[in-house]
């Protein structure tokens, strides 16, 4: 009797080879995706809980983003992770995913930006930087992406990188609780027109490059980001990240709410579109104390000594004029110096010291009321 042999193995897929360090382009950075990105993926999907919905499918816990990004990790899968060059800050994702060698020698395309980097150019960018790999690093042949039809904004990038519309597959995936349709993008090795690498220009940021003005519904997910971004830049800042990841969607709801309060006045500082620095102030709600005005400021580590902190003192100050405030008022702890410096160069003065104001790791400490008298 002869005895049968076993089938052969099927061979391993070829491993995909990745940079070994970032691709850069002018403004971002692609790098692969680890396990320890979870956190931060998870933040910016709860941020845009409303702008991916039906788009994309999102993971708004740290337990759900690490398991998506531990699938992505497979040999036929290129996952990269969009990060701003400024201070390394993850805003998206791209990816190519079922990569295929031999005579079909193509891929699937999937990306996104989270809401408050969105129409600031990151994502077309990036799938530059990503098709370059794909075509000149892999020798694809093919890219494909599948698009909803409703989603006007990356039908118009795909359409702006050369992809043309091939069909429609209905029903093909379930987002936001619903099968939907999407339309097949392709774009061909053939077709591809390469964008020139550029390096970086680095300069010094100028008054032009930042923009002041009065938050608005686009900026509220931006700012909730950047609440929680300071929350965990600064020790004296609250509230402390744990409570502004945990807050974060309740606080955009208040925000919305707020810029219909005459009371309330937020100002924010953006770079490049990006949410770096804000304002609050709050009047009281009373005839005897409407006159006075409670403040609050924050900004990105990687945006301070730059003027930022000034400009929007000064800005807030001219609101207040024209509300017809007198005082203006904040707390601070005393040993934030940096903090105590900007607000006397803004004509703050401190008008007293209120002991254990805050709790900080766990200590009781001090903190200065300072004030400033408009005339």
């Amino acid at each position: 009797m002869t005895q049968r042999s076993k089938p052969a193995a099927a061979p391993d897929p070829p491993a995909i080879p990745r940079p070994i360090l970032k691709t850069r382009g002018e403004r971002i950075f692609l790098r692969p995706v680890t396990a320890q990105d979870a956190k931060e993926f998870a933040e910016l999907h709860r941020a845009g809980s409303g702008h991916f919905k039906y788009f994309t499918p999102i993971a708004t816990t740290t337990a759900k983003a690490r398991a998506g990004l531990e699938r992505s990790l497979r040999p036929d899968a290129a996952r990269y992770a969009i990060c701003v060059e400024e201070d390394g800050r993850i805003v998206g994702s791209v990816a190519l995913s079922q990569i295929y060698f031999g005579p079909l020698r193509s891929a699937y395309l999937g990306y996104y930006v989270g809401a408050a980097y969105a129409k600031q150019g990151y994502m077309q960018e990036a799938l530059a930087l990503i098709l370059r790999y794909a075509f000149r690093t892999l020798k694809l042949h093919r890219v494909q992406a599948n698009i909803q039809p409703g989603n006007a904004a990356s039908t118009a990038l795909a359409r702006r990188m050369g992809f043309s519309l091939e069909g429609l597959s209905r029903r093909y995936l379930k987002i936001g609780g619903g099968w939907r349709d999407h339309q097949q993008w392709a774009l061909l090795a053939e077709d591809w027109k390469p964008r020139p690498a550029r390096k970086p220009v680095r300069r010094a940021l100028s008054e032009d490059d930042i923009e002041i003005r009065d938050l608005g519904p686009r900026d509220i997910a931006g700012f909730v980001v950047l609440r929680h971004q300071i929350s965990e830049e600064g020790k004296f800042m609250m509230p402390e990240p744990d409570e502004a990841r945990a807050t974060g969607k309740v606080f955009a709801e208040q925000v919305a709410q707020a810029l219909r309060d005459p009371l309330r006045k937020r100002i924010v500082a953006l770079h490049r579109g990006r949410v770096v620095g804000f304002v609050s102030g709050t009047r009281g709600d009373m005839k005897r104390s409407r006159h006075a005005c409670h403040l609050a400021i924050g900004i990105a580590e990687s945006h301070t000594g730059k003027g930022i902190g000034k400009r929007l003192m000064d800005a807030l100050e001219v609101w207040a004029r024209n509300a017809g405030v007198a005082r203006l008022d904040l707390r601070v702890v005393v040993q934030n110096e940096r903090a105590i410096s900007l607000y006397q160069r803004c004509g703050f003065a401190i008008e007293g010291r209120i002991r254990g104001e805050f709790l900080v790791d766990g200590e009781l400490v001090d903190a200065y009321v300072m004030g400033k008298i408009l005339s």
